[in-house]
This record gives structure tokens, C-alpha cells and sequence, in this order.
């Protein structure tokens, strides 16, 4: 029973693990984003609000219009023909089309956040990798460590190394170790907090990644107008903007409607209003705008920054590698050993590398960046769970108006 039992624990911990690659790590993601159920719920909400402005507009001929009529005698009648004829008003017109807008707006919104999230996750990824790649830089020259370390161990044994040559070379030995210790415990930081996010009942836990795999580039044509043109971020402000016209349109024609706020003295403030928050709106889109054009010259220029520091790096590595190797021949060969010049270069030659893994990685993440800002690659189709509204049921009238709007 006993033997019974830890088959099945280990088979239970083998299809609940697994490794995965970065398509498969941003797949997982997206399904598993609550964040983004609950801004989908939001935009469902602007989108029953689009139903419930359409509802006004239909004409509704009820009791309430009968009653108003016998009882009031004209002024009953008018106010119940606001509601007979409500798509005869354009205040309720105006409404309706205000809602779309905000509808477009949240959409907008909640692809935009989406996008963020995607990349996030595409960071999280990224860094695990690097912290991944690192550490195999540091597990390699260890194990090389180790080694000359028993050789040097026995060479000052036998008086042909100075003493306190071994003693040096161990002390390094412990502080690479202890490098290791503290890259393993960021590891596994980095893959509880990855698996808070995707681990459920159903999905398999994230043991590791595939991290010698180059990150999946897309080709894409990274100019300034692309990213302007992609950002939802100003695409929602722009249906704001129209929201807050088809908002003021809508004040404006309120008069007419009896049974809405009519023609008093806050008329015109409330027109007044409506106008500040659209220029409002405005003054945000042009921030917004200022911001992107920002983005794109920073990542621009970071592109060409880790270019430059990657064919630096290179040279020096194949530098300090090259002069590593000599003095281990040297060592080899003739049995002298500079320790402290040795040391030197180990740790210039540690430096150059994980340096280069850095550039290397974040390389790969301007590219996600890029992805990001011109929805290009995973990020191309970040509106597929957002519900689209339906106009099945508007009248010849209605789609005319409706085409006007997206």
C-alpha cells in the first residue's frame, strides 16, 4: 500500500508539472487573468447601457401616456407624446450615440489594459530567464573552479605554488557558491509568484522554462505614426471626446423633451459644463499623445543603446576569455600561477557575462515592448473576448444613424 501510495504522488506530481515555453506561458496567462474578467464585465456594462438608451428611443406606447392624457388634457398629452415619439426627440437620439461611445471607449480601455497585462507577464518571463541563464554562467565556473582548486591544492602541497595560493582560490570558490545560493533563491521566488497567477486545479504547475529558446519575434514596421495610430489609450480618449459632443448635443436638445430636464435656468450651465469636460478630455488626449511620443523615442533610443553595449560586451568577453585561457595553459604547461591576476580576470570575465545575458534579455524585451505599442505579434488581437454589440434588432432608421458611429 505504502509503495502504492507514493506511485501515485509522484505520478499526481508529474501531470501537475510541467516546462513551459514562452507562447505557452503567455497563453496560460491570458486564460487565467481575473483582472481582465472583471474589465470585461465593465465593458458588458457599457454595452447594456447602449441597450438601455435604445430602449428610450423605441417608441412606447403604455398606460402611463392614456392616463396622462385624460387627467392633464394637453400638457398630459405632450408629456406622453416625449414618450410616443421618443425617436423623434434628438436629445434621445444624441443619448444613445453618447453611449455607444463610451462603449468604444471602455472597449478601448479594457484592450489597453489587457495589452499591459500581456506584457507584464511577457516581463516576468523575461527576467526568469535571465536569472535562469546566469546562473548556468555561474554553475559553469564553479564546476571549472572546483577543479583547478584541487589542482592547486596539490601543487602547494608539494612547494610548487606559493603558499596561500589555495586558500585564495577556495575563498573565491565560497563566493561563487554563495552566488549560487542567492540566484537559486531568486529562481524560485520568480516561479511561486509566476504560478500565483496561472496555477489552478486544472492547470499544470510551472516547474521551469524553457529559457535557451530565443523569445518569438515578430516583424513589424516600428515607426512613430504606427505607434500612435495602434494606441488604444488615444483611441479611448477619442470616442470620449465624441461621447462628450453627443453629451452637449444632447443638453442642448434636452428642451424639447418634457420629461427631461427642459428649460430652466441651468440649461445653460449645464451646457457650459458639458463643454469644460470635453476640453478636458482634450487636454488629456494631447498628454496622452505627448506620453506615447515619449515611449516610442525612449525605447528608440534603448534599442540602439543595448546594440551598442552588446558588440561592446561581445569584444570584451572573447577578451577576458581568451586571457583566461592562457593562463590556465600557462599554469598547465609551466605551473606558474599569478592568483590575484587570474582572480582578476575570472571576475571581469563573470561581469562581461551576465552583463551580456542582461543586454541580451532586455533586448528581447524592448521587442515585447514594441510588440505592445503597435500590437504586433501575441498582442494583435487583444479585443477577441469583448463582446460586440448587436443591431439586429434596429430598424431601417436606426442603421442609417448607427452607421455613423464605429
Amino acid at each position: 500500500m505504502k509503495i502504492l501510495f507514493l506511485i501515485t504522488i509522484l505520478f499526481s506530481t508529474f501531470t501537475h508539472a510541467r516546462v513551459y515555453n514562452h507562447s505557452e506561458w503567455m497563453k496560460v496567462f491570458e486564460e487565467k487573468d481575473l483582472n481582465t474578467q472583471i474589465e470585461l464585465l465593465q465593458v458588458q456594462t457599457a454595452r447594456a447601457q447602449i441597450d438601455e438608451s435604445l430602449g428610450r428611443i423605441i417608441p412606447s406606447l403604455n398606460i402611463e401616456t392614456v392616463v396622462n392624457t385624460a387627467i392633464s388634457g394637453p400638457l398630459g398629452l405632450l408629456s406622453g407624446m416625449s414618450n410616443l415619439l421618443g425617436f423623434m426627440m434628438p436629445s434621445r437620439w444624441y443619448k444613445w450615440n453618447e453611449s455607444k461611445m463610451y462603449y468604444q471607449a471602455q472597449k478601448h480601455a479594457y484592450v489597453s489594459m489587457r495589452g499591459n497585462l500581456l506584457l507584464m507577464a511577457d516581463e516576468l518571463y523575461l527576467s526568469l530567464k535571465k536569472a535562469y541563464l546566469t546562473r548556468d554562467v555561474l554553475n559553469l565556473a564553479i564546476t571549472d573552479l572546483e577543479s583547478l582548486s584541487r589542482s592547486i591544492q596539490f601543487r602547494e602541497r608539494i612547494g610548487e605554488l606559493p603558499k596561500g595560493t589555495y586558500a585564495r582560490i577556495e575563498s573565491k570558490l565560497y563566493s561563487l557558491q554563495n552566488d549560487k545560493i542567492n540566484i537559486d533563491s531568486i529562481v524560485q521566488v520568480f516561479l511561486i509568484e509566476m504560478n500565483k497567477l496561472i496555477n489552478t486545479s486544472e492547470s499544470p504547475e510551472l516547474t521551469t522554462i524553457d529559457y535557451q529558446t530565443s523569445r518569438e519575434s515578430n516583424v513589424l514596421d516600428w515607426n512613430r505614426d504606427n505607434v500612435i495610430s495602434a494606441s488604444s489609450e488615444l483611441q479611448s480618449l477619442d470616442d470620449l471626446i465624441v461621447a462628450s459632443k453627443y453629451s452637449r448635443r444632447a443638453r442642448f436638445w434636452s428642451f424639447l423633451d418634457i420629461s427631461g430636464e427642459g428649460f430652466g435656468l441651468g440649461y445653460f450651465a449645464r451646457n457650459q459644463i458639458s463643454t469644460y469636460k470635453r476640453d478636458e478630455i482634450e487636454i488629456r488626449r494631447e498628454q496622452q499623445l505627448q506620453a506615447l511620443v515619449s515611449k516610442y523615442q525612449a525605447v528608440s533610443v534603448q534599442v540602439n543603446k543595448v546594440e551598442a553595449q552588446q558588440a561592446l560586451l561581445n569584444k570584451a568577453l572573447r577578451s577576458t576569455s581568451n586571457r583566461r585561457e592562457q593562463i590556465l595553459i600557462d599554469y598547465k604547461l609551466l605551473g606558474v600561477l599569478d592568483i590575484d591576476d587570474f582572480i582578476e580576470i575570472l571576475d571581469d570575465n563573470l561581469t562581461f557575462s551576465t552583463q551580456n545575458i542582461a543586454t541580451t534579455v532586455q533586448n528581447e524585451y524592448l521587442q515585447a515592448t514594441k510588440e505592445r505599442l503597435t500590437k504586433a505579434g501575441i498582442y494583435n488581437n487583444l479585443d477577441k473576448n469583448v463582446p460586440a454589440r448587436d443591431t439586429s434588432r434596429l430598424t431601417r432608421s436606426q442603421r442609417k444613424e448607427d452607421r455613423y458611429l464605429p
